[in-house]
């Protein structure tokens, strides 16, 4: 079973989501030894989500390539 991939704006959802469970977003960044910006940030879509946002969603950057010499492979493995 393969590991979903999540677009920028879903990440920034489940940091919402998150933050929301730990009682805000001060609470979710002290509770991770982050910045209360940072995660403001984030979740406004001001910043990307970087190493240690994603560290404390459990989660990590994985980087994709797409093949432009054959389209139709591209779009069969998911790529538009």
């Amino acid at each position: 079973m393969s590991t979903p991939l999540l677009t920028e704006q879903q990440v920034r959802e489940r940091l919402q989501a998150a933050c929301d469970l730990a009682g805000g977003q001060r609470r979710f960044a002290e509770a991770h030894g982050l910045r209360e910006s940072v995660i403001s940030e984030t979740v406004n879509a001001r910043r990307a989500p970087g190493q240690a946002v994603l560290t404390a969603l459990g989660m990590r950057e994985v980087r994709r390539f797409a093949d432009l010499r054959n389209r139709n492979a591209a779009v069969a493995g998911g790529e538009a």
